[in-house]
């Protein structure tokens, strides 16, 4: 007993172990029943599951009867899913009932080999013999649907558990609603509620994202901004990434204004939206007119709630305005912009210029260039690209090249983009000036392609890719030359 009383103080330490029992036997003491438990479980702790099968051998060739802890320190060893027969031979020899705890190794070790099906079926066996399943044997199970991506049965068993009245381990809580988040399962929502509430725990941030994602694809924006709402209880700094799901959320379910409060709510937490992060809401309401409408009256909204309109959600707004190629609407919406509370920026005015070129409207493309220069603005790269392409669209394309002139007057590059469309024009035109276009192209280090001299060459007959798949909207910057 005072060697059993040693081993039991040190069970965790194998090598101790091994030392104690080695001790009794040159002092000529027998080790019994309990010495060989502890044994077996010392080796199991450790890893050593032949350790504890050679346990077994050894109190079997001294006539030691193997008990149900024996037998379950053993299961509880199992890695290798081959062994297990074997075992459950050896128990039906010795006619050692499986218990509970028997069937929660035996689960476990099918879980840790991911054969989710074997394991199943144990619990099936567990039933079918009236075996009340231990609730480590559940979270064993969830842990299993859940590494072989069967989330809906993780759920499934997770439910199952709490009806049985039995404790589940907050580990399982958060794995499934973290599995459930990422298969953008229904069960979601209830989850968060679950986790969040009934057992108060605060979701890292990874999670808390997953769950945000989620809410952004099922368009669940009270779900979303109940994680903004966690983020920020836990201290933890918001940024773009945090808001773009309840954005898109909201957006989802045309909530313009909604979405609107979202980037007012960015602005004044000092986030400035990037041009990224508005394209959903312009993607959505170019798709129609009555969309469009909608949102206009979102800010018009906002703006008599006493809220400031962002200048990017305005800017959105006017370039869905080019989308659909209402370019009088656009420009009469920068003349409302004051009463919005807004200032135009020269990215506003590079939006209605961009529905000029869609409607080759000169006319209006020529005042609002007009009123660039009366605000003071200073024009980029991008407002003298459309101005030179409304000019090419026309009979008349002289102030293409002054708006040329004007952009290198500027300290501005001109894109290539431009260039080309200058080239293109002249060659149809017949125009000497599309050569002298192509040397200055090449002192910018833009390279002229065969199929852009060939085009020049023929008049503007050859056929290229280039000249077929024009750009959809008009924006600066690099072009297929």
């Amino acid at each position: 007993d005072a060697y059993n009383k040693k081993l039991l103080s040190n069970k965790n330490d194998l090598e101790t172990v091994k030392k104690l029992i080695n001790d009794m036997k040159e002092a000529n003491i027998q080790p019994n029943l309990k010495t060989y438990n502890l044994l077996a479980g010392s080796y199991m702790r450790a890893g050593k599951q032949e350790g504890v099968l050679e346990t077994l051998a050894e109190m079997k060739q001294l006539g030691i009867t193997p008990t149900v802890s024996t037998y379950d320190t053993l299961l509880q060893s199992i890695r290798a899913v081959g062994n297990i027969p074997f075992i459950m031979d050896l128990m039906e020899k010795d006619q050692i009932p499986l218990t509970q705890n028997s069937y929660e190794y035996l689960v476990h070790s099918m879980v840790w080999n991911k054969r989710l099906e074997q394991a199943l079926d144990i619990l099936d066996s567990m039933k079918e013999r009236k075996i009340r399943p231990t609730e480590s044997t559940y979270s064993h199970i969830i842990n299993g649907c859940i590494d072989v991506d069967e989330t809906e049965l993780a759920y499934k068993f997770l439910k199952d558990s709490e009806a049985k009245s039995m404790f589940v381990p907050r580990s399982a809580y958060i794995r499934t609603l973290y599995a459930c988040a990422r298969s953008h399962e229904s069960n979601v929502e209830e989850l968060w509620r679950k986790v969040t509430g009934a057992l108060n725990l605060k979701p890292l941030e990874g999670l808390c994202m997953e769950v945000l994602n989620y809410a952004c694809r099922a368009g669940k924006p009270d779900l979303a901004a109940d994680v903004l709402r966690v983020l920020t209880q836990s201290k933890i700094t918001c940024k773009e990434q945090h808001f773009a799901p309840l954005f898109e959320a909201f957006i989802s379910n045309k909530d313009w204004k909604s979405a609107l409060n979202i980037v007012d709510v960015m602005v004044n937490a000092k986030i400035e939206p990037e041009p990224t992060f508005m394209e959903p809401f312009k993607n959505a309401i170019e798709k129609s007119a009555s969309d469009l409408d909608d949102a206009y009256m979102a800010i018009e909204n906002l703006r008599e709630d006493g809220k400031k309109v962002h200048i990017s959600a305005f800017n959105t707004i006017v370039s869905a305005c080019a989308h659909l190629g209402d370019v009088k609407r656009a420009f009469a919406a920068v003349t409302d912009a004051p009463k919005l509370g807004i200032q135009a920026d020269i990215e506003t005015y590079n939006a209605i210029l961009d529905a000029c070129a869609r409607s080759h409207n000169k006319e209006i493309a020529e005042k609002v260039y007009h009123e660039i220069k009366a605000t003071g603005l200073k024009p980029n790269a991008d407002t003298f690209f459309r101005l030179i392409a409304v000019s090419c669209q026309q009979s008349d394309y002289e102030d293409a090249f002054g708006y040329l002139e004007e952009t290198k007057e500027n300290n501005i590059v001109p894109p290539a983009s431009a260039y080309v469309l200058l080239v293109r024009k002249c060659a149809r035109e017949r125009d000497s000036r599309a050569r002298i276009a192509m040397e200055e192209m090449e002192v910018f280090g833009y390279p002229v392609t065969n199929e852009l001299k060939k085009y020049v060459e023929t008049g503007g007959m050859a056929a290229s890719k280039i000249f077929t798949k024009r750009p959809r909207h008009f924006a600066g910057g690099k072009a297929d030359i």
